[in-house]
């Protein structure tokens, strides 16, 4: 992870953030995280943690705390996850939320509008 934040550091100008893991419902579902939304969140907090701390070999002032974080939120749930406060108090900077909808309505909160 250290050489993809230092080369995204040396983009900077053109780099608005980094996607810890693209909607993590996925390997939710996948029961990648044994005490799914817990272990979940453990990984997105500890994930943060770690970017937030990396220095670059070319600059040690250089952090990775410049770097804004998000982790992803797609799926049939992604705006009740958000809303519920799952991606809370994790240390993100900002929420991406992923919704698709086919036949030109999208999920928002409990209404569907176009």
């Amino acid at each position: 992870m250290a050489p993809l934040v230092c080369t995204l550091h040396q983009n900077r100008d053109v780099i608005y953030g980094l996607d810890l893991i693209n909607e993590i419902e996925a390997p939710l579902n996948s029961n990648y995280f044994p005490t799914y939304w817990f272990g979940a969140r453990d990984f997105i907090r500890d994930m943060t943690a770690y970017v937030k701390s990396i220095q670059c070999p070319l600059d040690y002032a250089m952090t990775g705390s410049w770097l804004p974080l998000t982790s992803s939120a797609g799926y049939s749930y992604a705006v009740l996850e958000i809303t519920l406060g799952l991606f809370s108090g994790l240390g993100l900077n900002f929420y991406d939320l992923h919704v698709y909808a086919d036949w030109g309505l999208f999920p928002r909160g409990d209404l569907a509008v176009q």
